[in-house]
């Protein structure tokens, strides 16, 4: 059977001159497999000038998963591997665009650098973990 999925748009992120247009992923993982993030932006004429970063994030702050891609308006997926050994619990899935030139990251128009899009529930019980 397939796994169910969060719904295309969990949250509405913006940032200058791109929008989040689709997210869809797994709400759970268990540590050891790969969390499959397919993603869409409306990006203008900001195509091939940004990149992102779609990252899972403890609630530390650590970065236990990340993959990088240059923004284009079908981004597709990020395979993010979690470790074998990743501590159980809720994991914030963020998105950060970047100037690749100079890594700067870009804000959100809230003014965030790291824009949590999604809450992902690792090694733990399904729907145990708040969406953002």
């Amino acid at each position: 059977t397939a796994r169910p999925q969060w719904p295309a748009r969990p949250k509405q992120a913006a940032w200058p001159g791109l929008t989040l247009a689709q997210l869809r992923t797994w709400p759970d993982v268990a540590p050891g497999e790969v969390l499959p993030v397919d993603l869409a932006l409306d990006a203008g004429e900001q195509a091939g000038e940004r990149a992102v970063s779609v990252r899972l994030v403890d609630s530390q702050g650590s970065v236990v998963a990340q993959q990088d891609k240059s923004v284009t308006p079908e981004m597709g997926r990020f395979p993010l591997f979690v470790p074998p050994k990743t501590a159980p619990g809720c994991y914030h899935l963020e998105l950060v665009v970047y100037d690749p030139a100079t890594l700067q990251p870009i804000a959100d128009t809230a003014g965030s650098d790291n824009v949590v899009v999604a809450t992902i529930a690792v090694g733990g019980v399904p729907g145990t973990c708040k969406r953002p």
